[in-house]
């Protein structure tokens, strides 16, 4: 049992998580730990629904952007222990200068629109 209070660190994310890696792990602990699905305890086990509801209390609050951004930010001006952050996904600083951005061009001749015709009549019935 964790009594964790940090919703990343509940749903096992980064602050850089995207919202598909958050629906992602979510989806996974919902798996695991739902009354229905789950193997190792009880469907009554008290534990386990306490950690249900803290996956979901993190899920609705990172699922919805405005509120992940006023939690960022009140996480942010808190000097208690900062959110989990790998080394390898640790922030860039802004890069200044021009950049390269990668365009794709097809030429060739485009392809006709594709039409279709229905058409929909009186319904007959057959005998």
């Amino acid at each position: 049992m964790t009594t964790e209070s940090n919703p990343y660190r509940v749903l096992g994310l980064t602050v850089e998580a995207s919202p598909a890696q958050i629906a992602r792990a979510y989806r996974r602990l919902l798996h695991a730990h739902h009354p229905d699905t789950r193997t190792t305890q009880p469907a009554t086990d008290p534990v386990a629904d306490e950690e249900l509801q803290r996956i979901l209390a993190a899920y609705a609050l990172l699922r919805d952007p405005a509120r992940r951004a006023a939690y960022d930010r009140a996480a942010a001006e808190d000097p208690g222990p900062a959110p989990d952050r790998s080394p390898a996904q640790a922030p860039r600083p802004p890069a200044s200068g021009p950049r390269r951005v990668r365009v794709v061009v097809r030429r060739g001749t485009p392809r006709p629109a594709i039409a279709f015709s229905l058409r929909i009549g009186p319904l007959r019935r057959h005998r």
